[in-house]
């Protein structure tokens, strides 16, 4: 698993508590800066940055994105003590332009909505379904999808407007508002808080999340037969068994082929199988 940099305003602060306890939950090695102190080179051997409530500080954002730039993905949340946003590492980085507001209803949230179906979002619901991520209404600021450069993939939004992203994927190699292609990959999750806790799902998302920012993509392909040997058009189910999550899901050509690009972590491995829902529950393991 990860070895994770989490740098907070105030490590005291329940946030950045209960983060760094569902961190490690998930089998992550994690360590704590508080922003006003924290420097690049502390961040760099680090394979992942959390940013949890960290300040709203100009100086301090330079630290993270400067161990961005190094290379270091960046799972990235709002700050501490405001509601009102400038400077945030990823807004350093280029990827969010403006500035991020609270609007009416902000702190008063417990749920996401998804808007895209992808090894993130697989098993935890569909486009379009409300899906809770606080164990109670708690603070989330989402932001304006037209705030993000082109190339970001907007994978959940706020619970009432479809069109303010509150996980939000910036693949490497994305162009910021610089003309620059990122180091590393990103991601803007301003439910990164926790003060009240992470639901099932919020925690199955987030390790999903890791997986993607730090992991691999490989390919995986085949062909599915039948008991007779002959091709078959079934469901076709990629589990990582790092994690035992499924990480894709397809249906297989009138050829019986298939193929998926998936993320896994570093090393792993994946188990693909095929499902009949008619005859058989799994007729192919490979």
């Amino acid at each position: 698993m990860a070895n994770i940099a989490l740098v907070t305003l105030a490590q005291s602060h329940s946030a950045p508590t209960n983060t760094k306890a569902i961190l490690i939950e998930l089998g992550h090695s994690v360590t704590i800066y508080e922003s006003h102190s924290v420097v690049t080179s502390q961040l760099v051997g680090f394979d992942l940055i959390a940013w949890c409530r960290g300040a709203e500080s100009a100086s301090a954002s330079k630290q993270v994105a400067d161990a961005v730039r190094a290379g270091v993905p960046l799972m990235c949340g709002t700050a501490g003590g405001t509601t009102v946003f400038n400077d945030l590492p990823i807004q350093k980085l280029g990827i969010i332009s403006g500035t991020i507001s609270q609007l009416s209803g902000d702190p008063s949230k417990e749920s996401v909505k998804i808007m895209m179906n992808n090894n993130i979002t697989t098993g935890v619901g569909n486009v379009g379904d409300l899906v809770s991520v606080y164990n109670s209404n708690t603070y989330m600021i989402g932001v304006s999808n037209s705030q993000f450069v082109q190339g970001v993939e907007f994978i959940t939004a706020d619970q009432v407007d479809d069109t303010r992203s509150t996980l939000a994927m910036v693949p490497k190699g994305t162009t910021n508002n610089l003309g620059e292609p990122t180091a590393a990959s990103m991601a803007f999750i301003p439910w990164l808080y926790g003060v009240q806790g992470y639901t099932t799902n919020a925690k199955l998302m987030i390790q999903r999340l890791i997986t993607r920012l730090i992991g691999e993509v490989k390919v995986v392909s085949g062909v599915v037969t039948d008991s007779n040997g002959l091709p078959a058009q079934l469901t076709v189910i990629a589990v990582d068994l790092t994690s035992n999550y499924v990480v894709g899901v397809t249906t297989s050509d009138i050829d019986g082929s298939y193929s998926m690009s998936l993320v896994i972590a570093v090393g792993g491995s994946i188990a693909v199988l095929c499902v009949d829902e008619k005859n058989n529950p799994l007729i192919y393991v490979g």
